[in-house]
């Protein structure tokens, strides 16, 4: 470490300037929830949170919020306060230490040992650890519960004050020993206090942020500096002799020091100390805490007169309180050759200013109409020209003044000079200019002039109440008009690179482009305060800088140099002044600018340093319904019902340097593309959002084009109803299908029972005729065959005795006839629909059989058949069919099987199927020798017709089995 001498601060002076610096005052009046302020820090979304003698506040800029032994702290009395790396916030109260996470107050358990709980001072280690200072011990936060961490060979009540230095390492001041620190487990006495300094009692400490080999501290009232193991008083006498005790000390982004004091604050800049009381816009109550927060905005906390913030240098005001004036509106500005500043005013004449104090310029003149002065002009010999209302206007060669010949009963509005030397004034009656020592009035203008620009050697540009006008050789040229600015008031006009900026009264500015001939305006739509612009001034950066009927804007060229870009003054608090017709001026590195408060000075160097961006954060969600209003806990994610979906966000840009110069701009992605247009609400509706995924995205910025770091979002999901889902849409298909299928199903049952009942109508029909058929054909055929028999048995008895062959034809005739009876009755058997089920087949062959072999030797059996049998139909085919199968079977075993006893066993039907035995006794016959014969193949085609197979089994010791394999369809 360095030691520090009292030589490096042989250059410091103190500095006493007639001036205002610029503070913003928040107390009760704004929100404050007590105005006696211990302590202040800074959450991660950069709300500044406040401890008080009434409770804690948080305060995002626009709205203080208050925490409070109503919302569960266990005091009001709360002393220290620290936001930690989690974003939790810690209170220091007069009964123990409480916990903000989550929305929700914790306080902590109080150690049995501890007597006094007041909880000074908190800090968050390198390593996340959170320490307290209570009852002048030292304690750590463990999980629930405070660990009391005694500091080796140190008396138990001897800690006043802790810290973490810039290495994130504890540090401890321990009374009559010095600075402890803590490496990891171990204590070590960095700084020891002896001699002279034994019995100093250490209760703030700095850590230098540019030299981090320093370290200040407050102790018994007064600075303390140490480098290395070296202490010293402050090498400052007014800080060492000053009555009034100095409490604390913090350090700005710049590294200036500012020390809080018992009245007012001290800062020390550049070697150059200052105090700040009510007398140069601060106050006189005790400074127990100053913080310069993570957005390098300084926070100072009174004993009982709130907060207040810093603005610095970017702008200063004298008004009359600085010796301005009783009269403080300033009409116009310029300097001399030996820089100072000359102040033309409304009422008081003309004032100097030479960096220190203001003085008063008394003209030679009676006339108090000469102290009405209404413009300044100093020309290239460093003449100064002052027009007054009908004072005259006066000549300033550096020694005396002069008033020009015939100006006495003149207004002077404006002042300017030409590149030959001319000499000209705008006046409420035209415009003149000098020459040979006299004024001339311009011949054939008589309008209304305000403002003066000179264009070359002989060119001059007047502005009037109705526009622009040319002069050209002391002639007006009456032909030039520039159509949008006929209507126009013109105010001041000015020459930037190859264009004209004019200011007007009543439409803004206009800048002309006399090359292109392009005119374009701007107004209060694009970022001007007031459509009443009265000067502009250039700084060396670009910037013009504008004055208007409500303050000042910045004209920011853009980077593609034909377009400009309208923002604030830069300042964080803004003045709101009218500002005073060609009343500025640009001179080392400031803009002076008069206004009807006085003279404002602007740094625009300061405009040009980095400042931080707003912080952007969601506070807040409701969901709208018909019946009430419902607020979201989480603002991170939500799954909403569809009849909840009129949502309203609230968002805040915090922006602790200028609150009320941050605008929004946002979008709904899934249902906006883009971002909108800048806007200031903070809230945005949208009622009625269809189901979808949406994420909502907000961000901040400021009129200097600043844009928050962080974007702020809110991801949601409208849930749709269970008609949109896509579970009912396949649902829904499935659905359909089914309906389709089912439809397809329904038609073609419908189709079937439409072919059934068809079926059964023709079966029925057919049926009808088969059964008339069979009646008919059996009355008809029957009685003709029976006529037949009669007649041949009367034949037969009338024929001779002799007649052998006759008597023979007639028998043969006889038996055909008969034959042919008989085997009609077969066909009209099967022709009876009531021949059409299993058993009446079954039955049929049966009695065909007993009739067959009834004067044969040969029995023949059947089982006996199932009368269930006759609730089977068949079809027609199956009647024919098989009683001709089984003829011919039972005519073959007649004719050939030599058989004595035949048997017809009948199968149960199983799966449609059954199967029909017919068994004799007889010879036999080998299957694989025999040569089907025609009845065999009628018998096996016959079989096939029905769906049916014919196996013939045959054994010429054992008989014949032939089975009958049926395949049933039902009629």
């Amino acid at each position: 470490m360095l030691l520090i001498t009292a030589f490096a601060f042989c250059c410091l002076t103190f500095s006493a300037h007639a001036q205002k610096y610029n503070f913003t005052h928040y107390d009760i009046e704004g929100g404050l929830i007590q105005s006696q302020i211990n302590t202040l820090s800074q959450d991660a979304s950069h709300r500044l949170w406040i401890g008080t003698l009434g409770g804690a506040c948080r305060f995002d800029g626009k709205e203080f919020t208050a925490f409070s032994k109503e919302n569960g702290l266990p005091n009001n009395f709360v002393y220290t306060v620290l936001c930690d790396r989690e974003n939790r916030v810690w209170f220091g109260t007069h009964m123990g230490l409480a916990c903000l996470c989550n929305k929700k107050l914790i306080n902590y358990p109080i150690p049995s040992n501890v007597k006094h709980s007041w909880v000074t001072s908190i800090v968050e280690d390198g390593a996340g650890n959170i320490w307290l200072m209570m009852q002048g011990k030292l304690f750590k936060v463990t999980g629930r519960t405070l660990q009391y961490m005694p500091i080796p060979n140190t008396d138990e009540f001897s800690i006043n004050y802790i810290a973490v230095n810039r290495s994130g390492i504890l540090c401890a001041a321990v009374f009559q020993k010095g600075i402890y620190c803590l490496n990891g487990n171990t204590w070590a006495n960095v700084i020891p206090l002896s001699g002279e300094y034994k019995d100093l009692a250490i209760r703030w400490i700095l850590f230098d942020r540019l030299d981090h080999n320093k370290i200040y501290f407050i102790a018994n009232n007064k600075l303390y500096v140490c480098s290395g193991t070296t202490v010293s008083a402050y090498p400052n006498s007014t800080l060492q002799t000053t009555n009034a005790g100095l409490l604390c000390v913090a350090q700005d982004a710049l590294g200036s020091l500012w020390i809080g004091s018992s009245s007012g604050v001290y800062r020390i800049k550049n070697n150059q100390l200052i105090l700040f009381t009510s007398k140069n816009g601060f106050t006189d109550t005790a400074i127990p805490n100053i913080y310069c927060d993570n957005d390098n905005n300084l926070w100072l906390a009174t004993w009982g007169d709130g907060i207040y913030k810093y603005e610095g240098n970017t702008y200063l005001l004298f008004d009359q309180s600085q010796g301005v004036g009783s009269a403080q509106t300033i009409m116009g500005i310029s300097r001399d050759k030996k820089n100072n500043i000359w102040l033309a005013t409304d009422g008081n004449g003309v004032m100097t200013y030479d960096g220190k104090q203001f003085k008063n310029i008394e003209l030679p003149t009676t006339n108090l109409n000469a102290k009405k002065v209404q413009c300044i002009y100093t020309d290239n010999a460093n003449n100064i020209w002052l027009g007054s209302a009908l004072g005259g206007v006066w000549k300033f060669d550096g020694h005396s003044f002069i008033m020009i010949p015939g100006t006495q009963d003149r207004v002077a509005n404006a002042i300017t000079r030409d590149n030959e030397g001319t000499l000209w004034m705008a006046s409420p009656y035209g415009c003149y200019y000098y020459s040979n020592n006299s004024m001339t009035h311009v011949d054939n203008f008589n309008v209304f002039t305000a403002s003066l620009l000179t264009l070359g050697k002989d060119s001059v540009l007047v502005g009037t109440q109705s526009g622009i006008r040319l002069i050209v050789n002391k002639k007006l040229v009456t032909g030039f008009k520039l159509n949008e600015l006929e209507s126009s008031n013109i105010l001041c006009m000015i020459k930037y690179h190859n264009k004209i900026m004019v200011g007007t009264g009543d439409w803004g500015l206009f800048v002309w482009d006399p090359q292109t001939k392009k005119i374009k305006n701007y107004n209060v739509n694009d970022g001007f305060n007031s459509n009443a612009i009265y000067n502009m001034a250039a700084d060396k950066h670009g910037i013009i800088w504008a004055g208007t009927g409500r303050g000042i804007n910045r004209i920011i060229p853009v980077a593609n140099g034909s377009d400009f870009s309208i923002r604030g003054s830069g300042s964080s608090k803004e003045i709101i002044a009218e500002a005073n017709e060609n009343s500025i001026l640009y001179f080392d590195d400031k803009i002076w600018m008069g206004t009807t408060k006085g003279l404002v000075v602007y740094n625009t160097e300061t405009m040009h340093m980095h400042t931080s961006s707003p912080h952007i954060l969601i506070q807040s969600v409701n969901l709208f319904t018909a019946d009430h209003v419902k607020s979201m806990a989480d603002t991170s994610e939500a799954l909403i019902p569809y009849n909840q979906n009129h949502l309203s966000i609230s968002f805040l840009g915090v922006y602790l340097k200028n609150p009320h110069d941050v605008s929004y701009q946002y979008k709904l992605i899934g249902h906006d593309d883009n971002f909108c247009a800048p806007v200031k609400n903070t809230q945005v509706d949208y009622p009625s959002l269809p189901p979808g995924k949406y994420t909502f995205q907000v961000r901040a910025l400021t009129s200097s084009g600043l844009q928050s770091t962080n974007t702020a979002q809110f991801v949601f999901e409208i849930i749709p109803p269970f008609y949109q889902t896509w579970t009912f849409r396949l649902l829904f298909v499935i659905s359909l299908v089914l309906l389709g299928i089912g439809m397809q199903t329904y038609m073609h049952k419908r189709r079937l029972r439409s072919i059934k009942i068809m079926e059964r109508i023709k079966r029925e029909e057919k049926q009808k005729i088969r059964q008339q058929t069979a009646e008919d054909f059996h009355d008809d055929l029957g009685n003709k065959l029976t006529r037949i028999t009669v007649l041949s048995d009367i034949l037969t008895a009338k024929l001779d005795t002799g007649a052998t062959e006759q008597k023979k034809l007639v028998g043969q005739i006889k038996q055909n006839a008969e034959a042919l009876y008989n085997g009609t009755k077969d066909i009209l058997w099967a022709l009876d629909p009531k021949s059409d089920n299993l058993y009446e087949i079954l039955t049929h062959i049966r009695l065909f059989g007993i009739e067959f072999f009834h004067d044969t030797s040969i029995v023949f059996e059947v089982d006996e058949i199932d009368v269930a049998f006759s609730r089977i139909k068949l079809p027609l085919e199956y009647c024919r069919n098989m009683t001709m199968i089984f003829k011919e079977l039972l005519n073959n075993i007649l004719k050939h099987a030599g058989a004595t006893h035949v048997h017809l066993t009948i199968s149960d039907i199983k799966n449609n199927e059954m199967n029909i035995l017919l068994t004799d006794n007889g010879k036999g016959f080998d299957t694989d020798g025999i040569t089907p014969g025609n009845g065999i193949n009628n018998i096996k085609n016959r079989a096939a017709r029905i769906g049916g197979g014919i196996i013939i089994e045959s054994d010429k010791s054992s008989g014949t089995t032939v089975i009958l394999k049926l395949k049933l369809k039902y009629g």
